[in-house]
């Protein structure tokens, strides 16, 4: 099952375990450098929709979830709209390529190219993104849980080399935080989550902006 998020019609899965892949790594409205969103889907007419099905580059079909009997009328169309000021116009170096556009905060040209496995560094910026997104789709989150345990993650030989997996994971913990009640015994939530994220004393861990 899933919810839709309020700012557009994107599809935010009930358990946090797929949030990540859904929201963000399957979204092709959200660059896969930086994980900021470039696009918003909104939905089609009926009749429009049906007519350009087959260009996905247009729009996308989506069908009832429940049971495998739906007619043509059950189906939903949705664009991709580019969200303002959120590309902006390339020109690479290569004369063998035309002017394109980039991503507007990281720059890359090939925004649904996700890069080879990311440094620890890099990783934090990643998930600083991840938080700025979910923002904007209203996804209840802790930034700060997200950020720990994507710094403690990239520490561990079992995820370092898996971005994915890394992501993965602390978006799931960052999400079951935000979910647990308040702690009046100042004892801290994370000691309630899983894994555990302890931040590191080499990284410091700043609230995402957009």
């Amino acid at each position: 099952m899933s919810t839709i998020s309020s700012s557009d019609a994107t599809d935010i899965p009930d358990s946090p375990d797929r949030v990540f892949g859904a929201v963000i790594e399957r979204n092709d409205g959200v660059c896969k450098r930086c994980y900021r969103r470039l696009r918003r889907r909104e939905p089609v007419p009926h009749e429009i929709g049906y007519r350009h099905r087959d260009i996905q580059a247009f729009v996308d079909e989506v069908l009832p979830e429940d049971g495998t009997r739906f007619d043509i009328l059950d189906r939903e169309y949705f664009e991709a709209v580019q969200l303002p000021d959120r590309l902006e116009e390339a020109h690479p170096p290569d004369d063998a390529h035309d002017d394109t556009s980039a991503c507007w905060h990281c720059g890359a040209i090939d925004t649904h190219r996700t890069p080879d496995t990311r440094s620890r560094r890099d990783a934090l910026a990643a998930a600083a993104g991840i938080s700025v997104t979910f923002d904007e789709l209203d996804v209840p989150h802790d930034w700060v849980a997200l950020l720990e345990a994507v710094d403690e993650l990239k520490q561990d030989p079992d995820y370092a080399g898996d971005d994915y997996r890394t992501f993965s994971e602390a978006v799931a913990t960052a999400i079951r935080v935000a979910d647990l009640p308040d702690d009046p015994q100042g004892e801290g939530i994370l000691a309630s989550a899983s894994p555990t994220p302890t931040p590191s004393s080499e990284s410091s861990v700043n609230r995402p902006t957009p």
